[in-house]
C-alpha cells in the first residue's frame, strides 16, 4: 500500500490511514499457541505446512516487499494491542501508523507475543507515547469494550471476515468506498486509486 501512495504522491494531496480492529479469533488466551498449529487447525495440514516452509501467497507477497515473516510466532489475544493502537490514535494518525508498523516488525518478524503487555509497553515507549497513560488505556475496561464495538460494527457493516481488509474512499465520501481483503500488490491499490480519482473527476 504504501508502494502505491508513493506512485500517487503527486496526484493526491495527501493519504490518510486509521486502523481499525479486528480479531481472528476471540477466544484465543493471552499464552495463544504456535502459528502452524493453529493454521492446522483452522485451514488444515497443507495451509499449515505451507506457513511452515513460508511458500503461502501472504508470506511470498511479504517477501517481494523484503518483509519476512516468523513461522515461530503464536497467535494469542489482540485486545490489548488494539487499545494501543487506538491510545496511538488520540495522539495522532502518524503516530498510529509508527506504532501498527513497530507492532507488525515485532510480531511478525520477531515472534513476540501481541498479547505480552511488556512488548506492548516497549513498543510503545519505542515510537515516543507515554508508556504510563498507555498501560492504563490498555487496561481501562471502557476502552476495551470500545475496541469489541468497533470490531462486530466492522463485521457487521463491511462483512469483515479476515485480515487484511482495506476500505478506500476519497476524503468527499462521494459514492461507496472500495473495500478488499487478502494480502494484494501495490498495483490492486494503484488501480482503486486511478477508479478513485476518476470517480471524483466526474462528479
Amino acid at each position: 500500500m504504501e508502494a502505491a501512495f508513493q506512485k500517487f504522491a503527486g496526484r493526491v494531496g495527501s493519504f490518510h490511514v486509521q486502523w481499525k480492529p479486528f480479531f481472528l479469533n476471540e477466544k484465543l488466551t493471552d499464552e495463544g499457541m504456535p502459528i502452524a498449529s493453529y493454521i492446522e487447525q483452522r485451514y488444515g495440514a497443507q495451509a499449515a505446512q505451507a506457513t511452515k516452509t513460508k511458500s503461502g501467497h501472504l508470506h511470498q507477497t511479504a517477501a517481494k516487499l523484503g518483509i519476512e515473516f516468523n513461522s515461530d510466532r503464536y497467535v494469542s489475544n489482540t485486545l490489548r494491542s488494539h487499545c494501543l493502537l487506538d491510545f496511538a490514535a488520540t495522539v495522532s494518525e502518524a503516530k498510529q501508523n509508527e506504532l501498527a508498523e513497530a507492532l507488525f516488525q515485532g510480531h511478525f518478524s520477531e515472534a513476540n507475543k501481541l498479547s505480552n503487555v511488556d512488548f506492548l509497553l516497549k513498543t510503545a515507549e519505542k515510537v515516543g507515547l507515554d508508556c504510563e497513560a498507555a498501560k492504563q488505556h490498555i487496561e481501562d475496561k471502557t476502552v476495551q469494550q470500545k475496541v469489541k464495538t468497533e470490531y462486530t460494527q466492522s463485521v457487521q457493516q463491511h462483512g469483515v471476515t479476515g485480515v487484511p481488509f482495506f476500505i478506500i474512499n476519497t476524503n468527499t465520501n462521494q459514492g461507496s468506498p472500495y473495500a478488499f481483503s487478502g494480502a494484494q500488490p501495490p498495483e490492486t491499490f494503484c488501480n482503486v486509486f486511478e477508479r478513485l480519482l476518476s470517480n471524483s473527476a466526474s462528479l
